[in-house]
């Protein structure tokens, strides 16, 4: 179970690492960037299209959301197989 501090509560923000667990173990600080580079990179992984997600993070340049897709080295997204899909009609 999570729980907040007054402080975090009252500001709607932890600072870094104010939310916890009832047993006080957390594996990191979270911080709002934690949270947000997570979101970011969770929606990647839902299928949300590169484009989409630039727009959601609101970055400047499209090449940085680019970081946030943990599986850009998976073969079976790239874009040669992708085309090769729909050329094939699959």
């Amino acid at each position: 179970m999570w729980s907040a501090t007054a402080r975090s509560a009252a500001s709607g923000c932890s600072g870094r690492g104010e939310a916890h667990r009832e047993d006080g173990q957390i594996p990191r600080p979270i911080s709002p960037h934690s949270l947000r580079h997570a979101a970011i990179a969770n929606a990647v992984d839902a299928g949300v299209p590169l484009r989409d997600a630039h727009i959601l993070a609101g970055h400047a340049d499209p090449r940085t959301t680019g970081h946030y897709d943990r599986a850009r080295g998976n073969l079976d997204r790239h874009g040669v197989h992708l085309l090769t899909a729909y050329v094939a009609g699959v």
